[in-house]
């Protein structure tokens, strides 16, 4: 199951509409699956969490580092895996300022994108040059397995945090 992403990317109106991603998501989740995918709930959580409070004033980059879903990475072509395009397009067009990664491949690419293949430890927030320019990350495990919802909502209450105070 998958939506394209450029179906929904739109720059003169500030890049991906997520809207209508999540809704053409959504839509296609409920009509193939039967329940809606852990890890995007999360994710929704996790943003939510982020965001409340802080009146849109941060953009929020939701990207995999494959465009094709799977639930797991071993059911993915050798060449799905590999295409991590749209990823590192919009890292390298979009400059974030804080980066949430999860999971061993997500983190193992990023380690991959550093200027010197910086190792980036889990659990804890660090500072990395990606592309010539600082990012914070933090990286943790993948949300699908080792994640309560509880400990998803501290941790965006902490990134939150993080933000209302350097960004």
């Amino acid at each position: 199951m998958s939506v394209y992403f450029w179906d929904c990317w739109d720059p003169d109106k500030g890049g991906c509409d997520k809207r209508k991603w999540i809704k053409k998501y959504y839509d296609k989740c409920d009509r193939t699956m039967k329940r809606r995918s852990p890890t995007r709930e999360k994710t929704e959580l996790l943003i939510g969490e982020i965001t409340e409070q802080l009146s849109n004033q941060y953009k929020v980059l939701d990207t995999n580092i494959h465009h094709k879903y799977s639930t797991e990475m071993g059911k993915l072509s050798k060449e799905e895996r590999e295409d991590t395009g749209i990823c590192d397009y919009l890292i390298e067009n979009i400059v974030p300022k804080l980066i949430f990664v999860h999971g061993k491949h997500a983190i193992k690419h990023l380690e991959g994108l550093t200027s010197n293949n910086e190792k980036i430890p889990k659990d804890r927030l660090i500072s990395i040059e990606l592309n010539g320019r600082e990012t914070y990350v933090y990286a943790g495990y993948h949300l699908s397995r080792c994640w309560s919802y509880e400990a998803i909502k501290n941790l965006g209450q902490q990134l939150r945090k993080w933000c209302e105070a350097n960004l």
